[in-house]
């Protein structure tokens, strides 16, 4: 993997791949998001089953109701890069009872 060699070789080896028609794999990798919506039967369904048609993975899921009534869902998806992630976000964001749909990153939230 080309992560592992030396930083001054990668630009070689990613030129060698490319001559050889062996372009190098896009990995997806884990971002977080949080859905705020109504406490309503089957918005939890919903989102999971977005999530999934979209092609991304769920790798973990927190999901609670205040005392308010609003569901706060917590998610760790796999995407495989930014538009895939926006392509994911707008989708939930068109489900029936979703409030909110935000990105988490390293403590700070980004709304959108």
């Amino acid at each position: 993997m080309l992560s592992n060699a030396p930083a001054f070789l990668r630009p070689t080896l990613n030129a060698v791949l490319k001559s050889h028609g062996t372009d190098r794999k896009v990995l997806p990798r884990p971002v977080k998001i949080r859905v705020y919506s109504s406490n309503q039967k089957g918005i939890l369904a919903a989102i999971t089953r977005v999530i999934t048609k979209h092609e991304s993975n769920i790798l973990r899921a927190s999901v609670y109701t205040t005392s308010e009534g609003q569901g706060i869902n917590s998610f760790e998806v796999a995407v495989q890069d930014i538009n895939h992630l926006n392509r994911v976000m707008a989708a939930i964001r068109k489900i029936k009872g979703v409030l909110q749909v935000e990105r988490v990153r390293f403590g700070r939230k980004k709304s959108g």
